[in-house]
């Protein structure tokens, strides 16, 4: 579903929440599957999505990534 980040001022308001899941049910209206990728030691966000009905799926022992200001 992409990246979220919440600045911390702004946690314990229920943001991530409202934005998780009307991102999922937009999908689900497109007939598509919500997915996230959750680090393992972030216990919030796996408690966020897991309060909303997601469900751990498998978990990855490498994920190999690279920004665009790493071509600098």
């Amino acid at each position: 579903m992409g990246f979220l980040y919440v600045t911390p001022e702004a946690r314990g308001q229920g943001l991530a929440k409202i934005i998780s899941s009307h991102l999922a049910n937009k999908l689900f209206s497109d007939n598509l599957p919500a997915a996230v990728t959750v680090l393992y030691e972030n216990a919030v966000s796996l408690k966020l999505h897991e309060d909303l009905g997601f469900k751990i799926k498998c978990t990855l022992d490498i994920l190999i990534s690279r920004s665009p200001d790493e071509f600098q």
